[in-house]
């Protein structure tokens, strides 16, 4: 019961209070408003406070994922190209090197074929005088007829009694170094430099 008075009489000095002055009214309500937050508001500012840290930590750990992610299909990326031109180069080199040995090997049989033909006319009677016969028998082919004793102009070849053996030499010389450099722009044409999933 002495409670209640109690709480009467606080309720009366309160409304004193208030009418006491006009301030006072826009104090109370503050400080209930005050109040209101710190005991009701403020825990659940806090869960929500926490909940957002929580949310940007998800964000910052997603995003540090998607920049080492980039990273790492980027050095993926560099080391397919890097692979790719080795494999490139190789295949070049390879290409390269097997034309060059077939052209050497082509070289030396036509400059062995030429040594031995040349050894074969030094040898044979009948290459120094057209009117003699071969080994065989046979008549030696003399001059040949036509042009053969007319000089060769600037717009055209020689005829073919003209040629010296280091004329027709020079000339397979030139036509293998020509097959060799058709035969390298085709091999190297050849090869795939593109990058795919077949080559790895």
């Amino acid at each position: 019961m002495s409670l209640l008075i109690a709480l009467r009489k606080l309720a009366r000095l309160l409304v004193r209070w208030i009418f006491d002055d006009w301030r006072n009214g826009p104090l109370l309500f503050f400080g209930i408003a005050f109040a209101i937050m710190v005991f009701h508001r403020a825990p659940q500012l806090e869960v929500e406070r926490d909940a957002a840290v929580v949310g940007w930590e998800g964000e910052k750990l997603a995003h540090r994922a998607t920049i080492e992610n980039y990273q790492r299909a980027a050095r993926i990326a560099q080391q397919k190209a890097e692979a790719n031109v080795a494999r490139v180069k190789a295949a070049q080199e390879k290409a390269s090197q097997e034309i060059v040995d077939d052209y050497k090997a082509r070289l030396a049989a036509a400059r062995d074929r030429a040594a031995r033909i040349e050894r074969l006319r030094s040898a044979s009677p009948a290459a120094t005088d057209p009117g003699r016969t071969a080994a065989a028998g046979v008549p030696a082919a003399g001059a040949a007829p036509g042009r053969a004793g007319e000089a060769p102009g600037e717009d055209r070849l020689p005829s073919a009694g003209a040629l010296t053996a280091a004329d027709a030499l020079l000339c397979t010389e030139q036509a293998i170094q020509l097959d060799a450099l058709i035969d390298w722009v085709l091999a190297q044409a050849a090869i795939d430099t593109s990058p795919s999933e077949a080559h790895e």
